[in-house]
């Protein structure tokens, strides 16, 4: 009891000293910087300023050298005091610059390069591109956060549409780079890519595509994938590889549709994060529908998702309007919904319904291994061995092809990277 009594009367002697007295504590302060750092930050500044001139000129190797010098926290920084600079908001205290000049009595010994709209534009894709740079060369190079390049490029483009009421190109620029990290394999980094920008841009249907096809591969692997999670695979496609030979897996690529829906009970992929990732694909893709119902590509990956969700009563519709022609796709789509429903149809017990499916599988894409060994394996269902037999034969006797569909499945819309890269590009040049 006497130790609270003690206790209270420090409280009383505290709150009982005189204001007088508690205003002689110093209250800490910002500090000034100094005169050399301000030089440093204008310097930096002037890097940044020449890195987007050669940027701008077409000389992205030698701009991207040049941004290497300042390092990422401080291209941000800067990044910031650019956007000031182009748009002080009201009472704003001074800038770098600014504060530079006046410490100097309006005599600095390095003067600031002038920032245009033109000028932020070029530097804020300059950062897309380092951070595409940072992804494919990420053997030799030393890791650097994705967020902090696109913090440092949303800083430019909110001015720059600020101005110029110019939509962002930045999600644009996510998709590209987590598209591209995806079909190389590079499943860690696309997904921490596009995960944020799917956060962040929640109504953008082709990011949000993107991020449902990712977390529907991410259920599938390694059964289906025939990948590990730490084995580096990167895409067997010819040019998208990003100009590295691909890493051959030893473990045969035919696919058993009979094994799509429990694909993934190996060990190194617990049940919770598998069906975590079947979840956010159902929901992203579900979303792209909502946005663009007739999107055939979210549809086969809504469809192959509720596969693996053991749903196959909701997956059947999403495929079938595809086998019926009343959504359009292409080859590849077409292939590929004929060989998700003949394997709905073969769980089903509905053998004929599921042989028919694959044979017109063939006559889409006759080359199609996954079908021929799916169609060889309804023939074995049946108790047929020698049917069995003669469709194996047929497929070593079909013509060749670079890769199967199903194969490619794993990979995204690896089709859209190069395209998107060539019109960012050309946008940023104009």
């Amino acid at each position: 009891m006497a130790g609270r009594h003690s206790i209270v009367g420090v409280l009383f002697a505290v709150l009982l000293v005189p204001a007088a007295a508690s205003a002689q504590v110093p209250l800490p302060t910002a500090r000034h910087p100094t005169l050399e750092e301000l030089e440093a930050s204008i310097r930096r500044m002037n890097v940044l300023h020449d890195a987007a001139e050669l940027y701008r000129a077409g000389n992205t190797r030698p701009a991207l050298d040049s941004l290497d010098t300042v390092t990422p926290d401080a291209q941000r920084a800067m990044a910031r005091s650019i956007k000031r600079r182009l748009s002080p908001p009201p009472g704003d205290r001074p800038d770098i610059a600014e504060q530079y000049v006046e410490a100097t009595i309006g005599k600095p010994k390095v003067k600031e390069l002038p920032w245009d709209i033109q000028l932020a534009r070029a530097l804020a894709v300059l950062e897309m591109e380092a951070a595409l740079r940072d992804y494919t060369e990420r053997d030799v190079r030393p890791f650097v956060d994705p967020a902090i390049r696109t913090e440092t490029a949303e800083l430019l483009f909110e001015v720059i549409s600020e101005k110029t009421s110019e939509a962002s190109p930045l999600p644009r620029w996510q998709q590209a780079i987590g598209l591209a990290a995806f079909r190389d394999g590079q499943f860690a980094w696309a997904e921490l890519t596009l995960n944020r920008a799917c956060r962040q841009y929640s109504d953008n249907a082709a990011l949000l595509l993107a991020c449902g096809s990712l977390h529907d591969v991410l259920a599938m692997e390694p059964g289906d994938l025939m990948m590990r999670r730490f084995t580096v695979v990167r895409s067997p496609l010819p040019g998208i590889g990003l100009n590295r030979a691909p890493i051959q897996s030893t473990t045969p690529r035919n696919v058993n549709l009979d094994t799509l829906p429990s694909a993934t009970k190996d060990p190194n992929i617990p049940g919770t994060a598998r069906r975590n990732h079947l979840q956010s694909a159902s929901r992203d893709l579900e979303s792209v529908l909502r946005i663009h119902p007739r999107n055939v590509e979210a549809r086969l990956r809504l469809a192959h998702a509720r596969i693996l969700l053991h749903d196959d009563t909701r997956a059947a519709p999403l495929l079938e309007e595809i086998v019926a022609g009343s959504i359009e796709g292409d080859a590849r789509d077409n292939y590929l919904a004929r060989l998700f429903l003949a394997g709905i149809r073969r769980r089903a017990d509905q053998l004929d319904a599921a042989t028919a499916l694959l044979e017109e599988a063939l006559k889409t894409v006759p080359s199609g291994q996954s079908a021929f060994v799916a169609l060889a394996e309804v023939a074995r269902a049946r108790g047929d061995a020698q049917t069995a037999a003669a469709i194996v034969e047929r497929m070593l006797q079909a013509p060749s092809a670079p890769d199967d569909p199903w194969w490619e499945y794993r990979f995204g819309q690896h089709w859209v990277v190069d395209p998107l890269l060539t019109a960012l590009r050309k946008d940023a040049a104009q």
